[in-house]
């Protein structure tokens, strides 16, 4: 799946970053191993670890919401506080900042409001 689709947007890995690491660490929390997770949501593993490593740069919307009930989470705690200053700092933390080109990023409302 992963390059499918020609780039990934700075977006997409934000959303995927978030989603996947709070899918693992709710998995962790209720001590469920991927193998209960994968059978909850009648997903495979592989798809459980790609999504939870931010290995995917998609997933079928359904599939994300089975996911998020086999591990006890409300859709809306998957996408909950997200910022620019979260991609920022992933990316810095993974040595991809400069890949995705984050100095052109609008910091304040404002300025995406003059990009229109």
């Amino acid at each position: 799946m992963a390059g499918s689709f020609g780039p990934i947007s700075l977006n997409t890995l934000q959303i995927m970053n978030t989603v996947g690491g709070r899918i693992r660490e709710q998995r962790l929390r209720l001590g469920l191993s991927l193998e209960d997770v994968a059978k909850r949501s009648s997903s495979s593993v592989n798809l459980i670890k790609e999504l939870e490593w931010s290995m995917l740069d998609d997933i079928d919307f359904n599939k994300l919401l089975d996911i998020a009930v086999a591990v006890e989470l409300k859709p809306s705690e998957l996408l909950q506080d997200l910022s620019v200053k979260t991609v920022i700092d992933q990316h810095q933390s993974v040595g991809n900042a400069e890949q995705h080109n984050i100095s052109s990023i609008p910091a304040s409302r404002e300025q995406v409001s003059g990009m229109e």
